[in-house]
């Protein structure tokens, strides 16, 4: 039997499969203003404005080019106490979705933001998207970039398979001086051998 909650889940699923996506976005806003009333990032109840999504993903160029502009344009951070801030949290997840090539500088330089949901929201959209594109973002600030951010460069080198990757692995090696990202460099090499 369902639990309550995957009840709920399939019937807002049903409900959504008729949204519009402007009635989608509009709810989406509205569950963004309610998220900031939160106490934690529990209470912003991420999973069910992800549905939301769904309608949005489904949508054609208009709703892209307000996604985009989100991303391209993001609120100062303030701890999670501006709607914006959710918004485009949402617009990240949906970008990588959507597998949005566009999005992707946008959704690199939205991973720099001292939030761990945009940081990890940002590298699994950027693995979705998975263009030789996302590689040369990755690839042109690996050498000037912090520890953190040359692993997720390395993340993405291993996960997209294509021959930026595989440069971009060999250049890396050669003038990586971390013992532990050269490993995961390594490790990324390796996951190019069977292609």
């Amino acid at each position: 039997a369902l639990s309550p909650r995957e009840r709920q889940v399939i019937m807002t699923r049903l409900e959504l499969a008729d949204c519009s996506p402007a009635d989608a976005w509009q709810r989406l806003e509205d569950h963004c203003r309610r998220a900031t009333a939160g106490e934690t990032f529990a209470d912003a109840r991420i999973p069910e404005a992800e549905l939301l999504l769904e309608p949005l993903q489904r949508a054609g160029a208009e709703i892209a080019d307000r996604m985009l502009d989100v991303l391209r344009n993001p609120p100062p951070n303030s701890g999670g106490d501006d709607p914006a801030e959710w918004l485009t949290g949402l617009m990240i997840t949906l970008a990588g979705r959507r597998r949005h090539e566009e999005a992707a500088a946008a959704i690199w330089d939205l991973m720099a933001i001292d939030w761990d949901w945009y940081e990890g929201e940002g590298l699994e959209a950027l693995k979705r998207i998975g263009t030789p594109a996302v590689v040369q973002l990755a690839r042109e600030s690996f050498q000037t970039a912090p520890w953190e951010t040359r692993l997720h460069a390395a993340s993405l080198f291993t996960v997209i398979h294509c021959e930026e990757s595989a440069a971009a692995i060999a250049e890396a090696i050669r003038d990586e001086f971390e013992d532990d990202l050269r490993a995961y460099l390594g490790l990324a090499a390796a996951s190019h051998l069977d292609d």
